[in-house]
């Protein structure tokens, strides 16, 4: 049983892959804009924990792949932006029939 998580009991399920795309989106003020996007996935998991370490891994999983997105509007002239805190990662908790709790992190970052 594990009181924390780390490498000793982590697994990765899929490694990360990262691919990236762009596209024409149009004229602005007579050039060209494109849209560009990085897409990184990745499965792994941490095992074995007790309850207390599975919630604290949890929590700090949702922190570390919590981000901060600001979008530009443009309309009619008028420009403005909204930001929102989006979080990249699925990140669950699972309890097995011994007692033991696992920590499933899934990425799809765009």
């Amino acid at each position: 049983m594990f009181y924390s998580w780390s490498n000793a009991n982590k697994i990765t399920t899929k490694e990360l892959q990262i691919q990236y795309t762009s596209s024409y989106s149009g004229m602005y003020y007579g050039s060209p804009c494109y849209e560009f996007h990085r897409m990184a996935t990745k499965e792994y998991k941490y095992v074995g924990m007790t309850e207390a370490a599975a919630k604290a891994c949890q929590e700090a999983k949702l922190s570390q792949y919590t981000r901060l997105f600001t979008q530009w509007y443009d309309e009619v002239g008028n420009t403005s932006r909204v930001k929102e805190f989006k979080c990249v990662a699925n990140v669950t908790m699972d309890s097995d029939e011994d007692g033991l709790w696992t920590v499933n992190i899934s990425v799809d970052e765009d």
